[in-house]
């Protein structure tokens, strides 16, 4: 018999007229965006204690939200921020300003169909995996992706960058 033990939590995440809400009470999201720079290393932090040291900081300020841009961090990011009560908005590696919008490119389109369902099956059991963002900037029917995310997977809040009807997703950038 094999057996597996791993921590989790509990939460519900909605919106109502614009404001979000955890387990029913109003919440202000305020945090930082992180655009993925390193310059010292290329690459972001693969461990938990280094995602512990950013978040803390991060908090340190009262943030309690980190939005990734385009990106999506290592599991030890998520394992950090479940620990200390932080929310995470992971994007698609998605950005079309001056490229082929949303639904131009189908293998392209097809790549951003398979990161959204990778990231979603990754890391979609992290309470702090609150957010999922159709990438930054970028045209055409998003809202296709939104809604195939939803059907996956509707423990969190989803966006895309028309957020303007619950269509489109369940808020606005």
């Amino acid at each position: 018999t094999d057996t597996k033990t791993v921590p989790y939590g509990i939460r519900l995440l909605t919106t109502e007229r614009g404001q979000f809400r955890i387990n029913g009470r109003p919440v202000f999201m305020r945090g930082p965006v992180n655009e993925c720079v390193y310059p010292l290393t290329g690459y972001p932090p693969m461990d938990k204690g280094a995602w512990m040291r950013v978040l803390q900081i991060c908090r340190s300020y009262g943030f309690n939200f980190m939005r990734f841009n385009s990106w999506c961090p290592p599991e030890a990011a998520f394992e950090a921020a479940d620990e200390l009560g932080m929310f995470l908005q992971i994007e698609i590696p998605f950005w079309s300003s001056g490229a082929p919008e949303y639904g131009e490119d189908e293998k392209r389109d097809q790549f951003l169909l398979d990161e959204l369902n990778i990231i979603l099956d990754s890391y979609g059991n992290h309470p702090s995996f609150a957010f999922m963002a159709m990438g930054n900037e970028s045209g055409g029917p998003m809202n296709i992706l939104v809604n195939k995310g939803r059907k996956k997977d509707g423990r969190r809040l989803y966006r895309c960058q028309n957020g303007d009807v619950k269509e489109n997703g369940d808020y606005a950038e």
